[in-house]
């Protein structure tokens, strides 16, 4: 009776998922290590923030799966791969990369050094969780994984990536908002990128911006109106103190408020959705109007 036990629990114990998750973002890290807790089938091993920090981990730990982000101080994700890639590890882990930057080159590039996911912040955790469960039970993608874009909406959301149809308006809304420095952990973040989507979707909602797009905005994330304005305003504000100043003149010196400098956040939201409407119909694909 007492071995059976003992298979039993040695059975278990080779089930876990164990779990590193590497990011310089400490809320993140908590939020996500709460999640991985709280799953019967994960154990989370570490939470370290930066690259060479996570490097020294592994010295100790042998995880199945690192959860790596790709901007980290002192060795980024970049960084953390080319030493995996060039090291003799005797069994190298499955990497989930979990970033803010979307860009093309940079996906291909993680695959190239062996990354299984490329999942877009903000995520849903359930998705996170479905897809460390593929990589072990699949042994991973390889180079041929196509990067996931899953915009997180309200608590409660499916999590199922966009589909590549719709992924390329969200991917290129994606790669604006990040190059004029918004930061992806503020609220406002999610909610300028939900209403560029909305107004590339249907350009008359900038005619009503208060009454119709900042409610339809709100109702995708349970908040109000009110808050949904204020949290762009604020994120445009910080974008515009700490971000990259020669990028946001390019997209905006021309429209803003010469005594105030930054966009307003119709200003904001219609600059870009015009930019990536444009870009969709030279590519052919169709828009609502």
């Amino acid at each position: 009776m007492g071995g059976e036990k003992l298979a039993s629990a040695s059975s278990a114990h080779e089930s876990t998922i164990d779990v590193l998750i590497a990011d310089d973002n400490q809320e993140l890290c908590q939020l996500v290590g709460q999640y991985i807790r709280q799953q019967n089938d994960m154990n989370l091993v570490g939470s370290v923030h930066d690259g060479r920090e996570l490097l020294q981990e592994l010295d100790s730990i042998d995880p199945d799966v690192i959860l790596l982000d790709i901007v980290m101080p002192r060795l980024d994700g970049i960084g953390v791969l080319e030493r995996l890639e060039n090291g003799s590890m005797h069994s190298r882990p499955h990497i989930l990369v979990l970033t803010a930057f979307g860009q093309e080159q940079i996906t291909r590039r993680t695959f190239q050094l062996g990354a299984d996911y490329f999942i877009l912040k903000p995520f849903d955790l359930n998705l996170l969780g479905r897809r460390i469960r593929e990589v072990v039970r699949n042994n991973g993608r390889g180079a041929d994984a196509t990067a996931e874009y899953s915009p997180l909406s309200s608590e409660g959301s499916d999590g199922e990536a966009t589909s590549a149809a719709s992924a390329d308006p969200l991917r290129e809304i994606t790669s604006i908002i990040q190059a004029v420095g918004i930061p992806a952990n503020i609220k406002g973040y999610r909610y300028i990128r939900t209403a560029i989507r909305l107004v590339v979707e249907d350009v008359d909602l900038m005619e009503a911006v208060t009454k119709e797009l900042y409610p339809a905005v709100a109702d995708e994330y349970d908040t109000t109106a009110t808050r949904v304005e204020r949290a762009i305003r604020h994120a445009i504000e910080v974008a515009w103190n700490r971000g990259n100043t020669e990028v946001m003149a390019r997209y905006f010196g021309y429209t803003v408020d010469s005594r105030r400098g930054k966009p307003t956040n119709s200003e904001f939201i219609a600059l870009i959705a015009d930019r990536v409407r444009m870009k969709i119909r030279r590519q052919g694909q169709p828009t609502a109007t």
